[in-house]
């Protein structure tokens, strides 16, 4: 792997675990902090997986649109890593765009979309250190954690 290739991989792994740090929620959390963790959830995994292709040296062309970043997971990875992307790539769709959303889903009670938002940022936790790993250690200058802010 190339030097800045091997600095996009760090990169995008910095901006995926950010992202995903910012979606623990309260147990007071509102619709808008809802919404937003679960967009910013979407944004930790859609990082992952440009890293995971970034690593393979698929070229940044064939992976930074949304759509082509699920095909090339789909044929490198495998299927399920790229039916879960999708389905996080419309759940933050929703949560971004959808101003009835949480009425008609949720019937408008913040208790059951944050239950429900609970059980998708606990998978996406557990799927990020899934396919984390795939990434090897020579593929990285380290694994100290990022301290900006």
């Amino acid at each position: 792997m190339t030097p800045q290739r091997q600095e996009e991989v760090e990169e995008r792994l910095r901006l995926a675990k950010g992202f995903l740090a910012t979606t623990e929620l309260p147990a007071a959390a509102n619709e808008y902090v809802i919404r937003n963790a679960l967009s910013r959830c979407y944004y930790a995994m859609y990082h992952l997986c440009n890293a995971l292709l970034a690593a393979q040296d698929v070229p940044p062309g064939r992976r930074n649109q949304h759509g082509d970043l699920q095909k090339e997971i789909g044929r490198r990875i495998g299927d399920p890593l790229k039916v879960k992307l999708e389905e996080w790539q419309k759940t933050r769709q929703d949560a971004d765009y959808k101003s009835g959303w949480v009425a008609r889903v949720y019937s408008g009670e913040v208790k059951q979309f944050r239950d429900a938002a609970v059980r998708i940022l606990n998978e996406a936790r557990r799927e990020f250190e899934r396919y984390r790993v795939l990434i090897t250690p020579e593929e990285l200058k380290s694994e100290a954690p990022d301290e900006r802010s």
